[in-house]
């Protein structure tokens, strides 16, 4: 969007000028960088207004056309604009010598942020008033365009309203003028294929974080198991609490992993049939006690903690009470 501190040009009579301070009396380069609003010559558009019904852009186009073709022959009309200013829209249709204009000026003109005329920033900006771009004379009242043919001694000019029409408000669109690339056309298929790179490395990037995710996600939940398992979920420091008890309260730092431990159990105890109760670690040697269904329960917790990995597996304790039965297992790790 342009502000009043871009730099605003004005062509008149083929020739380009800088505004400065309302007034377009410096020449100006073709050569033109960074942003800039370009003023184009009125005498090079001829102007005309229509009410229109609430509509889209699309729909105003084919109101516009269609209102056309009632007043002008197709080769007239073709190449019409508009800019909508509320519910009207003002018209402008180039002259003969336009399309010569734009051949000749076309790098300027693609490279201008905005392209406008001050009469149509003044219809944007005044409800009521006189205009002459030297050849031909508006009257605007009420958004409605008349074409007067004796020019009003108090009729603006181009000159006269520059100090009042910056910034621009509106930008014309201009058949065949498409705004310049910020890339020069050298760059643009390095750009396109580095752009393709970095998507699918992004992309690649997102599915390996996303299984890191699953991972982790996975291993939490078995950590969280081993806790349930151990009988130390609820507390604040399960891992702490957890080595403790495994510890039997002794300070011992050498040994066999605690994780290890309950991972062992875990895969071992068939949670429908055996609860554990305790567990204690001595060195390379675990002591867990707790309750089972039955003996033969007892039996396949010994079997299984075998396949997981245990050494010197021996049921030392078991003990019938109620519909259950007391056990107590050693093994080795």
């Amino acid at each position: 969007m342009a502000s009043s501190s871009d730099k605003n040009l004005f062509i008149k009579n083929n020739r380009i000028y800088n505004i400065e301070n309302g007034r377009a009396d410096f020449p100006a380069s073709a050569e033109q960088t960074g942003s800039f609003t370009l003023f184009l010559d009125d005498s090079m558009f001829f102007y005309l207004s229509m009410d229109l019904p609430s509509s889209n852009r699309k729909k105003a186009r084919g109101f516009i056309s269609n209102y056309l073709s009632t007043l002008f022959p197709e080769y007239m009309a073709e190449n019409f604009g508009f800019v909508l200013n509320g519910s009207t829209a003002l018209i402008y249709l180039p002259a003969t010598e336009f399309a010569a204009f734009v051949e000749e000026n076309m790098p300027l003109l693609k490279k201008a942020s905005k392209i406008t005329t001050p009469f149509i920033e003044m219809f944007a900006k005044e409800a009521s008033f006189d205009y002459t771009d030297g050849v031909k004379c508006y009257s605007v009242s009420g958004g409605e365009i008349h074409q007067l043919f004796e020019e009003p001694e108090d009729a603006y000019t181009a000159e006269r309203v520059l100090g009042k029409i910056i910034p621009a408000k509106t930008s014309m669109n201009i058949k065949g003028v498409e705004k310049e690339s910020f890339l020069p056309s050298a760059f643009k298929v390095p750009a396109i294929v580095l752009a393709v790179c970095y998507l699918v490395f992004i992309g690649g990037e997102y599915l390996r974080l996303k299984g890191y995710s699953t991972s982790l996600k996975l291993r939490e939940n078995k950590l969280n198991e081993l806790y349930t398992l151990g009988g130390v979920s609820g507390s604040n420091d399960p891992y702490g609490t957890l080595l403790y008890k495994a510890r039997g309260n002794r300070d011992t730092t050498q040994g066999i992993s605690i994780l290890t431990v309950f991972e062992t159990m875990s895969k071992a105890a068939d949670k429908s049939k055996i609860t554990l109760e305790g567990v204690t670690v001595r060195d390379t040697t675990v002591n867990c006690s707790g309750t089972a269904a039955d003996f033969q329960a007892v039996e396949e917790f010994k079997q299984k903690l075998e396949e997981a990995g245990a050494l010197r597996t021996n049921i030392e304790d078991t003990d019938k009470q109620g519909d259950i039965i007391k056990f107590s297992v050693r093994f080795g790790l």
